[in-house]
């Protein structure tokens, strides 16, 4: 029997705009009869798109040719190639799955020739056991021929932050103490500020009750003043 082997594989490329190289990616699957079989994509805080996540199978024959395109991709970063030989594991589930069909082909004759109704209740019951464990094996089975068959590559295309601009730039220099100069006044000021409308409810109210105490006060003084010279 021919090795049967499972190949993944990852590649991770940065670029300023992810469309060229997505275009590029979409050439090397199309030349290797592949798909894209699954694809997720990201935005960042402005709505842009920022990562895109490809899920790329290629046939078995094609996975060597594929991973060495894509690595021939502008701004591919870094990829590497995994491969499981799984022969052995496609031998056994091939002979539990025959053990298993011929083990109920027997279940069901016996099923036929039942008697008693406590007989076929307990046919039953071990066919629809057996039928489990065979749809379980064939699952697997599927899944093996599956991998074997088709090559799995992730391709993960991130964009990377544009350097900023000189409009961006900070100021430098005198125009940079100046700046810096403006800034700090506003902090002190805004403090300064602050301070005064934290106070200015308590001078209100001392201004309200003070007031009437003080021409009380200032009365009483009058008075005292008048008698004692009297």
């Amino acid at each position: 029997m021919q090795r049967q082997v499972v190949s993944t594989g990852t590649v991770r490329v940065t670029a300023r705009q992810l469309e060229r190289p997505r275009d590029q990616v979409d050439r090397v699957v199309a030349a290797h009869h592949g798909v894209v079989a699954d694809e997720r994509s990201g935005t960042d805080r402005h709505g842009d798109l920022s990562q895109l996540r490809l899920v790329v199978r290629v046939p078995s024959a094609e996975f060597g040719a594929a991973m060495h395109d894509l690595a021939a991709v502008p701004g591919v970063r870094d990829s590497d190639r995994t491969s499981d030989d799984v022969t052995t594991q496609v031998i056994d589930t091939a002979q539990r799955v025959k053990a298993q069909r011929v083990g109920l082909t027997r279940v069901e004759d016996l099923l036929g020739r039942a008697g008693g109704l406590s007989e076929v209740l307990a046919l039953e019951k071990e066919i629809t056991r057996r039928q489990a464990e065979l749809d379980s094996l064939l699952q697997q089975q599927a899944y093996l021929a599956d991998q074997t068959s088709l090559s799995t590559i992730t391709v993960t295309l991130t964009r990377t932050s544009a350097p900023p601009t000189q409009h961006d730039a900070r100021p430098a220099g005198f125009w940079a103490g100046l700046s810096h100069g403006w800034h700090a006044l506003g902090l002190f000021l805004a403090g300064l500020f602050t301070g005064v409308g934290a106070v200015l409810p308590f001078a209100a109210v001392a201004a309200l009750v003070g007031g009437p105490v003080w021409l009380v006060l200032r009365r009483r003084r009058a008075l005292a003043s008048r008698s004692a010279a009297g």
